[in-house]
Formats: C-alpha cells, structure tokens, sequence
C-alpha cells in the first residue's frame, strides 16, 4: 500500500510517500519521498522576506543578497567584512527601494497557491492509494486549521487520480505504538510525545538512517508522518 502522509504546517509542512507491504507480523516498508518544507519561504516573495530576514541568521542574509546580485537587482555593495545588522540595513534598503508595504502576515491567497506549485513540483503525477492528513484542532489552532483544509482540497481535487483523502486523529500514532509493542505506555503532552517519536523512528532505523534525517532539524515532524502511515495501514495490509 502506497501512502502519502502528511502534517501539515506552514513553516514546518513534512510529508512522506511510503510503500507499505505490511506492518504485523513483520514490517516492510520503503521511503519514495520524505522531506519538510517551509511552504511559503521563496526569494522571489518579498512580502516573504520582508516577514522574515530579522529572524535569519548571517549565513542566510548573505545568501539573500547573493541572489539578488545573481539576478541583477542589488546595487549595492556588500562590505567584506559587514556584520549582520550590516546585512539587515541593505535589505531593508532594497524592501523600502520596491516599496514592499507593511504586513503582518502572508495572504491565505499566496499560501493555497504555493502549497499547489510544490506538491505539483514534486509529485507529477501522484500515484498513491491514500492520502492521509493529522487532523486540527480548529478552536486550538484556527490557523493550522485553515492549513489542513487546504491540503486537502487540493488533493481532493486533483485530476486523474484514484486516492482517497482522510484525515486522521493525531492520537492514533502512539496508540498504534504501543499496540505493536514499540513503547511501555503512551507518554503524556507534547514534548513527551515528539520524543517517543523521534525514538521510535531513531530504532526503526537502527544503524543506517537516511542522510534527510540525520541532517534535520524537525526529526519531531518527520518521524510523525512515518508512524501516521503506520498507524493508518495498520489492519489494511
């Protein structure tokens, strides 16, 4: 069973496709795609980097302005040694230079079309049998709320397609763990919970993870779209 699995978020959106061949008594699966993304990181969006370029470090200033130089649009000339509010003082230049207004935040507009050009940049066509997207709380989290819906509209709505979209309850990761065996008991609140996670993922791996993951830095998020899948095939192969 081929499975796209997904936890949804705008600036930490992970996902895996995972062929899943069976779970109980012996589990058999294989990674095709695994990754997590900041949805609506892009250099081309100033509204972006106007949102964003005070919380990034130097080395990601330096990069900024090496693509705008790269495309010819920086005219100014970064001082070798420039410290990092050096670096925020040219941007800030260049924001004000193509009058980006102030924003509070990204329009929803921008985010539902940037979640279509990625996943239609990465999966073309998607072949799977489901689709499967940790539901929200949408009291709890209104905006996470809106970002599922979204997800899921635009895998509803893919053309020439046989998946089916669900979304599933968050809490069947860790009820299906310790169904299977792979934990004592279920841990309670959220850090608790990330770090079972991680664990259970880090085991199943044993001695040779995937470069992806030794890499990241949300191995919390990419080991919960792992277990998700599990936890939803689990009984179906």
């Amino acid at each position: 069973m081929r499975i796209l699995s997904i936890d949804v978020g705008i600036k930490n959106l992970s996902y895996v496709l995972i062929e899943v061949d069976s779970i109980r008594p012996k589990l058999k699966w294989n990674i095709i795609e695994w990754n997590n993304v900041s949805i609506n990181e892009s250099y081309k969006d100033l509204n972006y980097v106007y949102l964003e370029y005070l919380k990034w470090t130097k080395s990601k200033l330096i990069e900024f302005l090496e693509y705008l130089s790269k495309n010819g649009e920086l005219t100014t000339h970064i001082p070798e040694k420039s410290t990092k509010k050096d670096l925020q003082d040219i941007i800030k230049k260049h924001l004000k230079m193509k009058k980006v207004k102030k924003i509070t935040s990204i329009d929803l507009q921008t985010t539902v079309q940037n979640v279509a050009n990625h996943f239609n940049s990465v999966f073309s066509p998607l072949l799977c049998d489901a689709v499967i997207i940790e539901n929200q709380p949408c009291m709890k989290n209104p905006q996470m709320k809106s970002m599922q819906m979204i997800v899921f509209t635009y895998f509803c709505l893919l053309k020439d397609t046989k998946h089916i979209v669900k979304c599933i309850s968050a809490s069947r990761k860790m009820q299906f763990c310790k169904s299977i065996g792979w934990i004592e008991s279920i841990p309670k609140g959220y850090a608790k919970t990330k770090e079972c996670s991680i664990n259970v993922v880090e085991k199943l791996f044993g001695d040779s993870p995937p470069e992806c993951w030794i890499k990241s830095k949300k191995k919390d998020d990419l080991s919960d779209v792992i277990i998700q899948a599990f936890a939803y095939c689990d009984k179906l192969v």
